[in-house]
């Protein structure tokens, strides 16, 4: 409750067990970064330009995000999460995702229908995309 605003499409969780996060994309076209021990938000991304349908957290860096959108876009973001304290987070009223000061570090147009799918190489070097035109990026 309070993650999205419509349908949660995707999750991805840090390779690093001592990650404190999830992430979730949905039809809002936003993304969320949750405290895995309180469930309560701590991000919301910038509104893209499509569903978020895919998502893959860096290996080393779970704070970058790579998403794949219906619009046949991959975007890299970093994300800014507000502090956590003991396990929690802080109680400051999150943005609205149109007023979110963060912008894509990277957007990628290879592809011409749905992004299903993205994903990281284990060495954290590439990333490779996968649509419903049939492709596969890296």
């Amino acid at each position: 409750a309070g993650l999205h605003s419509s349908n949660i499409i995707c999750v991805a969780a840090a390779a690093d067990p001592g990650c404190p996060w999830v992430a979730t994309g949905a039809v809002d076209r936003v993304i969320t970064l949750s405290d895995l021990s309180s469930g309560k938000p701590v991000w919301t991304s910038a509104r893209r330009g499509g569903t978020v349908l895919s998502l893959a957290l860096h290996p080393k860096d779970p704070l970058l995000i790579l998403s794949g959108d219906m619009n046949g876009e991959v975007v890299l973001t970093r994300a800014a999460p507000i502090r956590v304290a003991d396990g929690a987070a802080e109680t400051e009223p999150e943005p609205e995702p149109e007023l979110a000061p963060e912008a894509p570090l990277a957007k990628f147009h290879e592809h011409t229908k749905f992004v299903v799918r993205v994903a990281w190489s284990p060495d954290a070097t590439r990333f490779a995309s996968a649509s419903y035109d049939k492709s596969v990026c890296v």
